[in-house]
This record gives structure tokens, sequence and C-alpha cells, in this order.
């Protein structure tokens, strides 16, 4: 029977801390499911994205990690997993509920056969979540995490041989125009690595000049490419992604945290107060993920729709076809694997360098 199972109950987990939860079920986990909401209490300021909140995602079996990313990665890398946002909503109104959704997949789809968490391979399995709930949002009092898992009790050929082990490889701080190198794991096959460069002050494009892997001190390189033409290949290949808002619908200035961090645009939906003179509409600008708002003189935002690309800064890379882990990079002849980053001459101390992988770990 396939079934969704409820690890965590809608439930306010207070202010700060780490939430730790029993996955004390029986069958292969497709899926584990959060969804993070808070109530605005700042109006019209935001200090963060809605699941910069969760700042640490693990699944672990004692000292083994089976996952582990933030939850602003974790909902990047589950766009390029699926082609779909992760579901978002937000709003600057007091009393207004900031909502995010965010999945960890352990296979390549819901209900893989092939690819799943079984608990019966491990003694505890657990998910822990380090979380903040006012790191987007001044002086938060009420807010709610639930957790959900997809089950498969009797899944094919008696479980899957393997499962999808997504985990944070490093995170630096950067520094203009120098090489990050990071050491891979080489005991699995690579479906993916994610880059991640973060800033409040610039996009990903202007933060990394190109990005390199490399295997056997240079004999093998699986990919260098500049990040211009990596980026420009993935909003191609991915497209925007469109987030609506509900705004304060007042003469004030306003900072939105979007859900995306390259080529932003946004649409401001006005009151009916006829525009009479130049700079009576709010003027906006962007840096990355951040959308700031200057104040207007007579004309009050009511909503916002906001389109972009390159969700919370996540930048991948996919090793041959997707579905297919014939396909996937396997570094069983390779001595050493590191990802070789370039950051450009605009990273500073201020800015963090994540690097994710995805492998494809045997039972």
């Amino acid at each position: 029977m396939k079934r969704v199972a409820t690890i965590l109950a809608p439930t306010d987990i207070g202010a700060a801390g780490t939430r730790v939860e029993d996955l004390n079920i029986r069958g292969q986990i497709s899926r584990l499911s959060l969804q993070w909401e808070f109530t605005v209490v700042t109006v019209s300021v935001m200090t963060g994205n809605i699941l910069s909140c969760l700042s640490k995602i693990e699944v672990v079996d004692g000292s083994e990690v089976l996952f582990s990313a933030s939850g602003e990665a974790l909902a990047g890398i589950n766009f390029y997993e699926t082609g779909k946002p992760a579901f978002a909503k937000g709003g600057l109104t007091v009393g207004n509920v900031m909502r995010a959704h965010a999945s960890i997949n352990f296979g390549r789809w819901l209900w893989d056969g092939e690819f799943g968490l079984r608990t019966d391979m491990y003694r505890n399995p657990q998910i822990r979540i380090t979380f903040d709930e006012d790191a987007a949002n001044g002086s938060v009092v009420v807010n709610s995490l639930g957790i959900i898992a997809y089950v498969d009790d009797n899944p094919p050929n008696g479980g899957a041989n393997g499962f999808l082990l997504t985990k944070e490889a490093a995170q630096h701080a950067m520094a203009a125009s120098t090489h990050d190198y990071t050491d891979l794991p080489i005991d699995y096959p690579h479906r993916a690595v994610f880059v991640r460069p973060y800033s409040a002050d610039h996009d990903p494009r202007t933060l990394v000049d190109n990005l390199k892997l490399d295997g056997n001190n240079s004999g093998v390189v699986p990919i260098d490419i500049a990040t211009d033409i990596l980026i420009d290949a993935v909003m191609s290949d991915y497209g925007p992604i469109t987030e609506s808002w509900i705004a304060d619908g007042a003469l004030t200035a306003k900072t939105v945290y979007a859900n995306t961090s390259q080529n932003n645009i946004a649409l401001l939906g006005h009151d009916d107060t006829a525009v009479t003179a130049a700079g009576e509409i709010q003027a906006s600008s962007w840096t990355g993920e951040i959308l700031s708002l200057t104040t207007g003189v007579a004309i009050t935002t009511d909503w916002l729709c906001l389109i972009g690309y390159i969700p919370h800064y996540v930048v991948p890379v996919f090793f041959g076809e997707k579905m297919d882990p014939d396909s996937w990079l396997d570094p069983s002849g390779l001595n050493d694997l590191r990802a070789d980053t370039l950051m450009s001459s605009d990273a500073d101390s201020g800015d963090t360098l994540t690097v994710l992988t995805q492998q494809w770990k045997r039972y």
C-alpha cells in the first residue's frame, strides 16, 4: 500500500533551536515534505527569505548523514528535480501568514520503486531541523512546522536498491577573483552537483565566473564552463517562476525576499488613486533575490507579481540523463574529484558559496 504518514502534525516549534523527529515508520520512504509558516509581525519589511528560517535540515541515522541542506537550498533543488517551483506564498501585512513548502526526494520521482529510503536498513533514522522563527520577519512569535512522509509498504522487487543521497559537501566564505576548491565524495555515482553562491548584494551570475569539476588531478574533466553560459542554459531549460504576493496597501518603503535570484522583475498592483505627477508610483530595484521599493507620494501598492529565474541561488549541473542511473558520473575509477569554482571580482567575504552533491547510494 502507498500511503501518506504524518511525522509531525502542524506545530508551533518555538522561537529557535533544533527540532528532532524520529522516522519510526515501516516501509520505503519516497519523499519527506515540510511545510513551514509564520505570522507576520513587522509590516512591509522582510529580513530574509521565508525558508531562511530553516537554516539546516538533516536526515540522519546516528552519525551517518542521509540528507543535509538548508531550507532554501532544498527548495531550489526541488525545482530542478521536478521542473516545478516549490509552493510559497507571502504577504507584507501584519497578521498575514507566510508559508513555504520543500521536499526531500529519495527517488527520481514520487513512488520510484528502484530508489527510496528503506527504514529497515537503519537503526534510528531521524529528521533534524535547525530553525529560527524570526529570521525572515522581525519579532515573529507564531509559527508552524508540519512534516509528512510518502511511504510504500510493498515496493516492487522487495524494495529499492538505493536512494538519492543529497547533502552539503562544503560551505565557504567567498573572496574576490580566487579559486575555491571543494573535495567531492567518490564512493557513489553522482547524479548532480548544485552550486549556491549567495549574496545580499549580487545575483549568481555576478558572483562566479567559471565552474569546473576535475578528477585525478585534472586528468578527467566532466565539466568546465563559464557561469554566464551555464546560467543562460539553465534559464533556457527550466524557464521563469512567477509568484504572487499581498502588499501592505500603504505608503511605506518595502523589502521583499523573492524565491528567485536572477533576471527578476516586479509588477505592482496599485490602488485607484490617479497619478498626477512624476514620482508618485513606487520605484523598484533588485539585488539578487531582494526587492526594494521606495516610498511613493500618493499611490499605494496592493499586490505584487514577481517573475524571475534561478530559485534560491541554486545552479544545477546534472550528469547524463537525470532519470538514467547508467549515464550518471561514476567516480569508481577516480582517486579524487573536486569542484573548482572561480569567483568573480565582485565576490567578498560577506558572500557564501555552498556546494551540494546528489549521489546514488546503493544498499
